[in-house]
């Protein structure tokens, strides 16, 4: 450990560290204690429920963004959200880009 090695005080290498004490010691406790679960892909039932649907109306229709394609699952009796319809269509890059339509990439005007 660094602290340790340091022979610094917990106090002090929090305030070198610029961290409360209390979040060193809720991180200490936290990395000692094995049972929790780790950061990392949580399940995402709903997005796995829709995610074939959304595909084959983004295969279907190409041209189409994810919010339209929300709302044909929609009114189609799926109750999901646009942003996990967007997720599930991120998931296999079928997302359109930024500014599609546009025809040109947007810049700032110079002054």
């Amino acid at each position: 450990m660094t602290r340790v090695s340091s022979g610094l005080s917990v106090s002090r290498f929090c305030e070198i560290a610029r961290i409360p004490t209390t979040t060193w010691y809720r991180w200490r406790s936290a990395h000692a204690a094995d049972d929790k679960p780790g950061k990392g892909p949580w399940p995402a039932p709903v997005r796995a429920m829709v995610e074939p649907i959304a595909i084959k109306y983004a295969l279907l229709w190409p041209e189409w963004g994810h919010r339209k394609i929300w709302a044909l699952i929609h009114n189609g009796g799926i109750k999901v959200s646009q942003a996990t319809v967007k997720r599930a269509l991120a998931s296999r890059d079928l997302l359109q880009p930024v500014r599609y339509q546009h025809g040109t990439p947007r810049t700032r005007k110079s002054s």
